[in-house]
């Protein structure tokens, strides 16, 4: 007979268990999360899911979704961190302007 609580419990204490959930708030994929972090995808989804869920998010929104949609601190800081970067590497990487070929020459 087993003795205590059978089941496993997820307290955030490994970095691979922070880093899965840093990288899902980072709007990662879960294929891209299981193989940076080398966790199996099972794994992979009951960690985010857990952490969800100790965040007090609801069932259907997750940390990634609320990246996409810029719903979350973690968006809006690299947001804020990152625009003005992004906004030189455009500037430098795309003309200025650019010409099309006419429809109906």
């Amino acid at each position: 007979m087993k003795k205590g609580n059978s089941r496993h419990q997820i307290t955030f204490t490994k970095d691979v268990d922070v880093e899965a959930v840093a990288l899902a708030q980072l709007g990662f994929t879960g294929k891209y999360i299981e193989a940076h972090c080398n966790l199996s995808s099972g794994k992979t989804q009951y960690r985010i899911s857990k952490a969800q869920r100790a965040d007090g998010l609801p069932k259907g929104t997750g940390y990634r979704t609320q990246f996409r949609n810029g719903q979350s601190e973690t968006s809006k800081t690299v947001m804020d961190i990152m625009m003005p970067q992004v906004k030189k590497l455009i500037k430098t990487s795309l003309p200025p302007h650019f010409t099309t070929k006419p429809i109906n020459p």
